[in-house]
């Protein structure tokens, strides 16, 4: 299997060159990819006929069928996968079981096409629905299983496969160094590691020095991740940690300028620049439009619309009529009116006067 491999380089040379640049890059992808990480722990046993007998003795349950969910936006230009198989009961899985993988790799390489970086499998999801049926996070605990998921996926990938992983399920088990191993020996071309424990969810505050430990323990790329919220947090991770790049995931709520910023301050020692209001609900429109084109729900814009809004005149009032929206339309007629009441109240400071009080704030 051929194919230009970007983390075939040395970990710790042009190590914030390679990983501001990662950052930026393997967010784009992976994030709009989708690859549904393939995290599926739990496969059909082939041997139907004594799995029967033993459905009839009451030893077990009927496994369900494969699920296959597929998502296509209004746009038609991307779809994602998500595949996953439960088997309550058994737990014996063949070559063939693990053929499966390899036609999900190939389905997600068709679908994506030349746009397709890398394959992410997602070994960290901790929310519950996922990691009681064996799968995200889940699969720290079973490294076997784990192994041989990441060689089906790399055996048939004609990109990186790279994964992503926790402190460890629970936090005396913290096998993130042991578990990277495996990774690295089964073809995985880097490994991400937040800093908290599956049990955690995101509670707490992420533990940096398992990434250290990782990085220590494999030649691999190392992405740290675990509460980088801006850009400062991104350039102080990157320099003060083993890491070779850094992930960052809610830090971009309301501030998509934040992997730039990110490059320039690690690479140049640029300040982060003020975003004006104006600058903001203007990526606040862009940000509505690719949903209503990428997404089939708008509703899922009042997550991330109240973000943007952050120490704007009157944020908590605009907040409440955020959560109202429920169309396209009815979100971009809102964003005009926050910025007549942005432009009002500016110049109300410009000239010396106090802000006007908002009619839902009365």
């Amino acid at each position: 299997m051929h194919y230009h491999n970007p983390f075939h380089q040395k970990r710790h040379t042009t190590k914030a060159s390679h990983g501001i640049k990662f950052v930026t890059s393997i967010t784009t992808t992976i994030a709009l990819i989708l690859v549904c990480a393939l995290a599926v722990s739990q496969i059909i046993p082939t041997d139907r006929t004594d799995r029967s007998a033993k459905v009839a003795q009451g030893k077990t349950t009927r496994s369900k069928k494969p699920v296959k969910t597929t998502f296509t936006p209004a746009s038609g230009e991307f779809r994602g996968v998500w595949i996953s198989f439960q088997d309550i009961g058994e737990k014996r899985y063949t070559k063939k079981q693990f053929e499966l993988f390899k036609s999900t790799v190939a389905a997600v390489e068709e679908r994506v096409g030349d746009r397709l970086s890398l394959i992410d499998i997602n070994m960290a999801c901790p929310a519950r629905k996922v990691v009681t049926k064996g799968e995200g996070s889940a699969l720290m605990r079973t490294p076997d299983l784990a192994e041989k998921i990441v060689e089906a996926a790399v055996g048939a990938a004609h990109v990186p496969v790279t994964v992503k992983i926790r402190k460890g399920f629970y936090a005396e088990d913290r096998n993130a160094a042991t578990f990277a191993q495996m990774l690295e020996g089964a073809g995985a071309s880097a490994v991400a590691v937040h800093g908290r424990c599956a049990t955690q969810l995101y509670t707490g505050q992420a533990d940096w020095s398992v990434v250290d430990e990782v990085a220590e323990a494999v030649e691999i790329p190392v992405i740290g991740s675990g509460d980088v919220f801006s850009a400062e947090d991104a350039a102080e991770h990157l320099s003060g940690s083993g890491a070779s790049a850094v992930f960052i995931a809610r830090g971009i709520y309301g501030n998509p300028w934040v992997f730039g910023d990110a490059r320039a301050l690690a690479l140049d020692g640029t300040p982060v620049p003020s975003r004006s209001s104006a600058e903001r609900l203007e990526a606040l429109r862009e940000h509505l439009t690719l949903t209503h084109e990428l997404l089939p729900l708008m509703s899922r814009a009042r997550t991330y619309a109240s973000w943007y809004l952050k120490g704007m005149p009157h944020a908590a009032a605009w907040r409440a009529r955020v959560v109202r929206c429920s169309t396209y339309e009815e979100f971009m007629a809102l964003v005009d009116d926050i910025e007549r009441d942005v432009v009002a109240c500016e110049a109300a400071l410009a000239a010396g006067e106090s802000v006007p009080v908002h009619p839902l704030e009365a």
